[in-house]
């Protein structure tokens, strides 16, 4: 009787272990099944960003922010390795891009010792799967070279842009490209031959990206109509841009799309410039762009549910962006910034332009309010007044025009969506991510 007992239980004990050594094994497997990566970056988009976008939206009976909605939503430390300093988008793209802390300003590298850091999409590519990078700014700006480059300081674009040409990385769209020196417009042209030169088909417009991603094998995508000096594309507010986040996500999916797999980042590059402008309309209009390029990724993950993960994150909040101002006490009037349909950046243009002397009028045109402006020469002064008194009565305001260290929000949706719990660092992504793609 009691051998019989000793042999049932240890029948009973090995059926369990073999049934938990089966559900690591699945588990292993699931953990490495991921084969679709997408990562968007708002930079500059804290909390309050997306949250504001989502209610002003709503309340013009628009579509809401759709990531706000993923099953997975943690907060996400971001400060760089200055321990006396708020991090930049050179750290914090680093941090995301490689899973190293680096210093205020630098790409892919520790300044301070030479040490460069490989980012989740040279390994990636290395492995065999396409790479794509996507930014509403120059492509040789600091988020998305942190995935290709490695330099002390994020404003070295011509270095910058010329690691671009050596990553090898199958698409990159969105801005254009900045050069320092004299002499700009030949250097860039330079540096596009040198894409051409490396197998990359270069497109300067709208109208000839589906002819390019069904032909090239690598394709850098602009469209020169769509950029300001800056080399980014222009504020979408300002209704001047032939493109937009989507068009280029959308593009970037059908030519990486393969059996074998593929990282894409998006970058939302330009919340963060409005965040800075304290403009919080022109920001609700680039979060809105970059949420219909997370919708792009999210038809995909229809087709692919179990292969593909989406993760949307910031490397800082900038502004320090509230909901809430004084003299509005506990209302907000968020339909008042409907009033605003230019970006403070195109007002100040427009008006420097048009009435370089300075001019007594009553600015209506762009901002409708029925402010009497009287021999006024300093625009800049000026359109800010008018701009953040909208704001005010909206009931919304700002701390600075500069970065701030709070935690900022990771959503997350797709395989691996239960591995982000809680806190994390801005680190822990990459390390996420090399687990699921087994790397």
């Amino acid at each position: 009787m009691r051998k019989s007992l000793f042999y049932l239980l240890l029948t009973a004990i090995l059926g369990v272990s073999a049934v938990i050594s089966s559900c690591n094994k699945n588990h292993e497997q699931t953990q490495k099944h991921v084969k679709y990566v997408f990562l968007f970056i708002g930079d500059g988009m804290g909390t309050n960003q997306a949250y504001v976008s989502d209610l002003y939206l709503k309340k013009r009976a628009f579509k809401g922010i759709t990531f706000l909605h993923f099953p997975t939503v943690v907060l996400t430390t971001t400060n760089c390795a200055d321990s006396n300093k708020i991090t930049d988008s050179g750290a914090g793209g680093t941090a995301i891009a490689t899973g190293h802390k680096t210093q205020f300003q630098a790409i892919g590298m520790d300044r301070n010792t030479g040490k460069k850091f490989e980012s989740f999409a040279e390994i990636a590519h290395r492995h065999g799967w396409k790479v794509g990078l996507i930014s509403s700014v120059a492509l040789n700006h600091a988020t998305p070279a942190c995935f290709y480059a490695h330099v002390p300081f994020r404003h070295e674009y011509n270095i910058i842009a010329s690691q671009m040409l050596r990553s090898g990385f199958e698409f990159f769209g969105g801005g254009g490209l900045l050069v320092n020196g004299q002499n700009r417009d030949s250097l860039r042209a330079l540096y596009f031959d040198s894409l051409r030169q490396k197998g990359y088909q270069v497109v300067f417009n709208r109208q000839n990206f589906d002819k390019a991603i069904k032909t090239a094998k690598k394709v850098f995508l602009t469209d020169t109509e769509s950029l300001d000096n800056s080399q980014s594309i222009y504020y979408m507010i300002d209704s001047l841009s032939h493109v937009s986040l989507a068009d280029f996500t959308k593009a970037a999916i059908k030519f990486l799309d393969n059996p074998k797999g593929f990282f894409l980042m998006v970058e939302g590059g330009k919340i963060d410039w409005a965040s800075h402008a304290n403009d919080v309309a022109t920001m609700i209009y680039e979060t809105q762009d970059f949420n219909r390029a997370v919708e792009q990724a999210l038809q995909f993950y229809q087709k692919h549910p179990d292969e593909t993960i989406i993760i949307v994150t910031a490397d800082h909040e900038t502004g320090g962006l509230s909901l809430g101002y004084d003299l509005t006490r506990y209302s907000l009037n968020l339909q008042l910034l409907a009033k605003q349909y230019r970006s403070k950046l195109f007002l100040n243009n427009y008006l420097a332009t048009t009435y370089p002397e300075g001019y007594n009028f009553k600015l209506k045109k762009f901002v409708k309010l029925d402010t009497n402006l009287i021999d006024r020469k300093n625009f800049t002064a000026m359109v800010n007044e008018l701009v953040d008194a909208l704001q005010h009565k909206a009931g919304i305001s700002w701390t600075t025009h500069s970065h701030t260290g709070t935690m900022i929000p990771t959503y997350v949706k797709g395989v691996g969506q239960d591995s982000f719990h809680g806190i994390i660092d801005n680190t822990y992504t990459f390390k996420v991510l090399m687990k699921l793609a087994g790397f």
